[in-house]
């Protein structure tokens, strides 16, 4: 195992060699946008991928012609025509096809190449993504974070989470993606989480309510039967749409409230892509402001006995991860609960989640896991021994 100081080492070294734009994302903004004027465009996919699309679409000045995907429903369906994959190569021959489903890119490109279509008219979502947001000076990166990335390098349980978490400093630095780790689902990766009968399920950040299904599906794969789902979702908007997808899952409680370090009301900021929408104590940032309920998980399940407290928690919530563990101290402490938590909101996640964790909790293993490729969605895993 490499020493963080040898792989920082030669993170630094490599920045030498990065020349100015080079793997710049905005070259492929720009063939986007000049494709588009003679071509019409549609999206593959009508699932979350493309609502982290559709914004920077809109930005381009690209008008989508229409949706292609396997299933004549999505959240876009009221908005544009969708219509499956035949019929896109038939009607539209001459289509430029943005991929908006990430994890099924090498899926799709290889149908819609064997329907006819030619390189050249499939572009990938990852290379219609921005570089990476709020890229680190190398002075402030060792000033304010470079003893803290060191601490959690040397905690890790495997090179692959070293190798993932080394990407989170490159991502910073160099404004290079990391590589994926797998094709599990994320939260989910099933080297690491081990799911059992009964478990109780906290879905911080239910968005859409797609990660309590894939939870469920998970479950019937591992043959086990859960206790309990339940989902926490502050936006009043994906609120709405996250009850027509839970209200179908069994023993399932969806809460209009974001989870925090105590019961209090904070500024909720929804932003044009509401999959990047945060809760904010005193926010600067623009976009719709709410203000929304948020309370912490020892708060909410303080009447519950210990075999009723979570025993899997995940958490993508935007910034407020770190509140929301502090606010589920006594949980950590009493029930070791295993946790998959995002860690790319903020530049000190990636070391500041497991100090807090493993200050409540010794008891654990840790390891980090990029299930999508990219600059966002790094999950911590946390398993107790």
């Amino acid at each position: 195992m490499k020493d963080f100081k040898d792989v920082f080492a030669e993170i630094c070294d490599d920045m030498k060699h990065i020349k100015p734009n080079e793997n710049d994302s905005q070259n492929d903004f720009l063939v986007l946008k000049e494709k588009s004027k003679t071509m019409p465009v549609f999206t593959y996919g009508a699932g979350v991928g493309l609502l982290g699309l559709y914004p920077f679409m809109r930005g381009l000045g690209i008008e989508i012609s229409g949706i292609c995907d396997s299933f004549r429903t999505g959240l876009f369906k009221d908005k544009y025509p969708i219509i499956n994959p035949n019929e896109l190569r038939q009607k539209h021959p001459d289509a430029l096809v943005v991929i908006a489903a990430p994890r099924f890119e090498g899926e799709i490109r290889e149908s819609l190449l064997a329907l006819g279509f030619c390189n050249e008219q499939i572009i990938d979502f990852p290379k219609v993504q921005p570089k990476a947001p709020n890229p680190l000076s190398l002075e402030t990166f060792m000033d304010l974070h470079y003893s803290g990335y060191e601490g959690v390098y040397n905690a890790l349980k495997d090179d692959e989470s070293r190798r993932v978490l080394a990407g989170r400093v490159r991502a910073y630095l160099a404004s290079e993606p990391t590589s994926a780790s797998s094709d599990c689902a994320q939260y989910f990766n099933r080297e690491i989480i081990r799911l059992a009968p009964d478990e109780v399920f906290i879905d911080a950040g239910a968005f859409l309510g797609e990660t309590a299904q894939e939870f469920v599906r998970e479950c019937d794969k591992a043959g086990v039967d859960y206790r309990r789902i339940y989902s926490f979702e502050p936006n009043p908007m994906t609120f709405e749409d996250a009850k027509t997808v839970v209200c179908f899952l069994k023993n399932t409680e969806i809460i209009n409230k974001g989870l925090w370090s105590e019961e209090t009301e904070l500024t909720f900021v929804s932003a044009d892509n509401p999959s990047s929408s945060a809760i904010e104590a005193a926010s600067q940032r623009t976009g719709n402001k709410t203000v929304v309920s948020c309370i912490s998980l020892d708060e909410f399940f303080k009447e519950k006995t210990l075999e009723d407290l979570p025993t899997f928690i995940k958490m993508d919530i935007e910034g407020a991860e770190q509140e929301a563990l502090k606010g589920a101290k006594e949980i950590i402490a009493k029930k070791s609960p295993k946790m998959a938590i995002c860690v790319y909101h903020r530049p000190d996640d990636p070391y500041r989640v497991y100090e807090i964790i493993n200050e409540y909790n010794a008891n654990y293993d840790f390891y980090y896991r990029q299930e999508i490729e990219g600059f966002g969605e790094t999950v911590l895993y946390c398993i107790p021994k």
